[in-house]
């Protein structure tokens, strides 16, 4: 997939054209009753891979300033600390693992409770995609 080869100018771009996409899916709007399962599924792979591109910018900063020798205990990367970014990244394992514990304890069938849980999941991504996001721009921000 092309997305994950991205390079960091051409990511907020990507992240635009996702949120814009996501904004007209209905399953959101939709009683968790009454979801769709393709608007269910396109949202969770769309949170999945916003997910992964997240994940992989703040490993790839954390690691290029370990590379660079700057990793003392207050190193910044522009108006963010790496400590705070280190610390973001081990909470999205954490919850990529507990959603995976969810959906795998689940089985596989494809039922209204599991694309509930789906959509669910979906809103977990959603948010710390939001709080990735914030944390790159301020890696983008010069230091003041």
């Amino acid at each position: 997939m092309v997305l994950f080869n991205l390079q960091y100018g051409n990511y907020h771009t990507v992240l635009n054209k996702i949120s814009m996409d996501r904004q007209q899916s209905d399953y959101k709007t939709s009683p968790i009753n009454e979801l769709d399962p393709e608007n269910v599924l396109t949202g969770w792979i769309n949170a999945v891979a916003c997910f992964q591109l997240n994940y992989h910018q703040i490993y790839t900063i954390i690691h290029a300033h370990k590379l660079s020798g700057k990793m003392d205990a207050g190193a910044n990367v522009n108006q963010c600390s790496i400590s705070q970014l280190k610390t973001f990244l081990s909470g999205m394992q954490q919850q990529l693992e507990t959603l995976l514990i969810d959906i795998d304890s689940s089985g596989l069938q494809l039922t209204q409770v599991n694309y509930q849980k789906l959509a669910a999941h979906t809103n977990s991504l959603e948010l710390l995609n939001q709080q990735a996001q914030q944390l790159l721009v301020l890696t983008c921000l010069p230091a003041s």
